[in-house]
């Protein structure tokens, strides 16, 4: 589950699939040229109350993994749905440009970072912690 940027005690609402869908077609579309072999893009979403939340995640193994997560706040009366994701893949889709132009030698770093888009500011960070790993991990560790 992808963390908020924004503190709530709420869970998220459940992310659309055919978004899920959308964003992962686009991303394998636009850089399967540039994935080693057996590396997987993951998708991961989230609505909460106050925030979206898109997450692309590149797994080069069970254990390496990059992931970029970007996050804006919600605001319905002037977006719909639709308007929040797509700002969100776009504001993705320039960061993975640049990532794979300079040869995956490029973060943002662990703590939210904003990026003043014309019309909305989106938050975005980086991490190459196995968040699917350590939920699993997680779990493990609370049966025993």
């Amino acid at each position: 589950m992808l963390k908020p940027r924004i503190k709530t005690h709420l869970k998220p609402a459940t992310f659309p699939q055919d978004y899920i869908h959308l964003i992962y077609e686009t991303f394998d579309e636009n850089y399967k040229k540039y994935l080693v072999p057996q590396e997987k893009i993951r998708v991961e979403g989230a609505v909460y109350p106050k925030e979206m939340l898109i997450q692309i995640t590149l797994a080069q193994s069970a254990l390496k993994t990059t992931s970029c997560t970007a996050s804006m706040d919600l605001n319905t009366k002037k977006y719909t749905l639709d308007n929040h994701v797509h700002i969100l893949i776009d504001s993705l889709g320039i960061f993975f440009d640049e990532y794979f132009f300079e040869d995956r030698d490029v973060t943002i770093g662990e703590e939210w970072k904003p990026y003043d888009l014309s019309t909305q500011t989106v938050y975005m960070k980086t991490s190459t912690v196995n968040e699917a790993l350590e939920e699993e991990s997680d779990k493990i560790l609370k049966n025993e």
